[in-house]
């Protein structure tokens, strides 16, 4: 290739670099906006205001031995509302202390209340090695949206 054919190429590759740079900035800023965990304002997809926020999920220890337990907790920010529920949905590996229940609005197997405390206490299961996500939700039965988070433990 001769020195013109490349100059040529090159002004055609910077052409559409500049072309393409306010697509990827617009990209970035809507993958910008639809980051979970940041905190929101706007209500959710029924147009209402969430009725609390999750500010941690988290699992001590997250990392356990087949058949070991572990403490999911969930810290709200309305820690001191005696109204909210937790229910704790997971697909394998069982629960201690709680109960099963409708993860509402659909029925899911193996979803799980807790009542008014924030935590459960998860038994790994025996006969797997992964890693498996704990979801949760915090809901006062208000007219207002629920929120949900998760948990990761790792099973070795």
């Amino acid at each position: 290739m001769n020195k013109q054919n490349r100059d040529l190429h090159l002004k055609r590759f910077k052409y559409r670099v500049i072309r393409l740079l306010p697509v990827l900035l617009l990209c970035g800023l809507w993958l910008a906006g639809c980051v979970p965990g940041l905190p929101t304002d706007t209500g959710g997809e029924k147009g209402g205001a969430y009725q609390t926020r999750i500010l941690a999920v988290t699992a001590k220890p997250d990392t356990v031995a087949r058949g070991d337990t572990t403490r999911i907790t969930c810290v709200i920010e309305d820690s001191l509302n005696k109204s909210f529920i937790f229910v704790w949905q997971f697909q394998y590996g069982k629960p201690v202390s709680a109960r099963d229940t409708i993860w509402a609005p659909k029925v899911i197997a193996n979803a799980y209340t807790t009542g008014h405390r924030n935590y459960i206490d998860w038994v790994a299961p025996t006969d797997t090695s992964s890693g498996f996500g704990i979801a949760v939700r915090a809901d006062d039965h208000s007219d207002s949206i629920a929120v949900e988070s998760a948990a990761a433990v790792w099973v070795k």
